[in-house]
Order: C-alpha cells, then structure tokens, then sequence
C-alpha cells in the first residue's frame, strides 16, 4: 500500500511541479484534489495545517508538499515530494529560459507574458481561497483572514508578526 501511495506522489507531484506558474500557490487547488479528493491520502483538516506549517516555514513554498510527503512516508517521503516539485520545474525551465532569453524583444513574448499573468494571478488567489475555506471554522478565523489580507495590503509589517499572532491566537484556542 505504502509503495502505490509513495508512487502516486511522485508521479503527481512531479505533473504538478510543471503547471505550477507562479509558484505552488497557483496550483494549490488542483494539490488539494490529488491529495484530498482524488488519492485520500489526508483529510481537509490534516492539508490545512500542513500548508500553514509549510508557509509559516522560511524557504521555498514548495514546503506544501514537503510537509505532505513527511506525512506520507517520513523522511523520505519529505525528500522525494520535495524533488519531485522541484526538479521537473527547475529542468523545464532551464531550457525554456535559454530559448526565451533569445527572444526577449520579441512581440510575441510580450504578448505570451501578458497573457500569463492575469491567470497566475487568478491561480494564485483561487489556491488562498481554497486554503482560507478550509482552514477557517469560525468568525474569529475569518476575521483574522481578512485583517490578515488588509495588513498586507494596506502596511509594511513583516508577515513574520501576522504569523506570530495567528500561532497565539491557536494557541489560545480563539481559532
């Protein structure tokens, strides 16, 4: 059973490390159908808190699936779903980079560029969404969502506050 599951995880993760535009955030939706939906290999509950560990964590937002494959299969299935989110996207784009580079006054990459952007970012929100509906059971936790959202937008305090104060807050039993 371990092996059909550690399997599954590489080969998903390894397709969804080459969809990710815009990082793991944008594909956070379709993460959450592999894993949740389609394989249950976690509940909803146990894929909230692994991404609020991954993100609360420095480094790479590839932490996500870090987190996930720890859960899976211990420390190495932590190693192979963080190459597997990393290396098929890292190779893709080594060479994508090259060709791209020798284009770059070119109409048509504006064009492509142009284009890409609008849907990364729709990607991106739609995976915070996912996240946020998740994750919050209660006013206080809604709340807290969009104070969060607003100081971000609104100041220049370090994410790493927000961060602390939502741990307080769990710790506290609020949310």
């Amino acid at each position: 059973m371990m092996d059909s599951v550690f399997l599954g995880m590489l080969l998903n993760f390894s397709l969804l490390s080459l969809l990710a535009f815009g990082g793991m955030t944008a594909v956070l939706p379709e993460l959450q159908r592999v894993v949740i939906d389609r394989n249950a290999w976690i509940d909803q509950r146990t894929f909230t808190d692994l991404y609020s560990m991954g993100y609360a964590m420095p480094g790479p937002n590839v932490l996500i699936g870090t987190m996930i494959g720890f859960y899976l299969a211990g420390t190495l299935g932590a190693l192979a779903a963080t190459l597997a989110l990393s290396l098929p996207a890292a190779t893709m784009t080594y060479f994508i980079a090259k060709v791209w580079h020798q284009f770059r006054e070119s109409h048509l990459r504006r064009a492509i560029q142009r284009g890409l952007l609008p849907i990364t970012v729709g990607l991106t929100f739609a995976g915070g969404y996912l996240v946020a509906r998740g994750s919050n059971d209660s006013w206080l936790g809604y709340g807290l969502t969009v104070v969060t959202i607003g100081l971000v937008l609104r100041t220049t305090l370090h994410p790493l506050w927000m961060i602390g104060v939502g741990a307080i807050l769990g710790l506290m039993g609020w949310v």
